[in-house]
């Protein structure tokens, strides 16, 4: 971002990285952001990690060009450097050729090893998700994620509450995976598999991931739903990542603990109109006081999750 000609730094840089074979994608990078999105027709990559890729500098610098080594991990289909969810979603529509207008990486998410990519690569994602030995990184609790590079979408929490794992969500929830610490049996609530889900589950010691996802576009409805059941109490959310239909990351608050704050079950705290109280979405941002209007849905009153309809 330096321009040593004007000796200051630009508010932004946009680079063009390239192959051999004319895949290209748009790098823009700013002060607070950065997004990874299609620049030409052919979107996906099919290079091998450690290949070399050229960058070409379209602001602030026109004339630098460069090359480097591009590596990844196995199952980073969408290029952001996590292998979670968001890639697993990203190959379900990409299975179903509607993944189209966004950067793709084959090789990646090409775990089937052959020339396509179907429901085989899938089933290979969610057993590399599944392994609790990996990567896993606790959040507990933790504030929003920072927005995905193609964009996020609304907003949900995940909560444990008498004997139930629940997913309370402003968005549809196409796919997500939950880590669990906790020494019950874990057992996937029989709606999702009703809804079209396919849920797995995997244990090692007391940490346990769930991960979910459909075939056939299915989706987690705005609202709370009930997506597990626990043979005890113990249960705290470690970590959670949940993709919408367009693979694009839900931000996820996760409840201090792991488990909601009042034993109240969440249906119960419904309301006709307004609370005479400030009202929060479910990021913690506050968002109305009782003259101000707002649509139904979810939000958080005096710590305590409540539905206006």
């Amino acid at each position: 971002r330096y321009n040593h000609s004007q000796r200051q730094y630009a508010d932004a840089v946009t680079i063009i990285c390239s192959s051999a074979d004319d895949w290209q994608a748009r790098l823009a990078v700013s002060s607070d952001n950065i997004t990874f999105s299609n620049e030409g027709s052919q979107n996906v990559f099919y290079g091998e990690s450690g290949s070399n890729i050229s960058l070409s500098s379209l602001s602030p610098l026109e004339d630098c060009t460069f090359s480097m080594r591009f590596t990844f991990p196995q199952g980073d289909a969408n290029f952001n450097g996590d292998v979670n969810v968001l890639d697993l979603q990203a190959q379900i529509n990409f299975a179903f050729e509607a993944y189209n207008d966004r950067p793709f990486n084959f090789t990646a998410a090409n775990l089937y090893v052959d020339n396509v990519i179907n429901v085989q690569d899938v089933v290979k994602m969610a057993d590399l998700l599944l392994n609790v030995g990996g990567n896993l990184a606790p959040t507990h609790p933790r504030t929003p994620a920072p927005s995905h590079p193609s964009g996020s979408s609304g907003g949900a929490s995940l909560s444990v509450s008498n004997g139930r794992l629940w997913i309370e969500t402003d968005t549809p929830v196409a796919a997500f995976e939950v880590t669990l610490s906790s020494n019950s049996a874990v057992s996937v609530s029989n709606s999702l598999e009703e809804m079209g889900f396919t849920c797995l589950t995997r244990t090692h010691g007391d940490i346990t991931r769930l991960v979910g996802y459909s075939m056939n576009n299915a989706t987690i409805p705005v609202g709370t739903t009930a997506i597990a059941h626990l043979s005890q109490a113990d249960a705290h959310v470690l970590h959670a990542v949940l993709a919408d239909s367009q693979a694009d990351e839900i931000d996820v608050i996760i409840a201090e603990g792991g488990n909601v704050a009042t034993d109240i079950s969440p249906a119960e705290a419904v309301y006709d109109v307004i609370p005479s109280r400030p009202i929060y979405d479910l990021q913690g941002r506050m968002i109305g006081h009782p003259t101000s209007p707002l649509k139904k849905g979810v939000y958080i009153v005096d710590g305590k999750k409540v539905f206006i309809k």
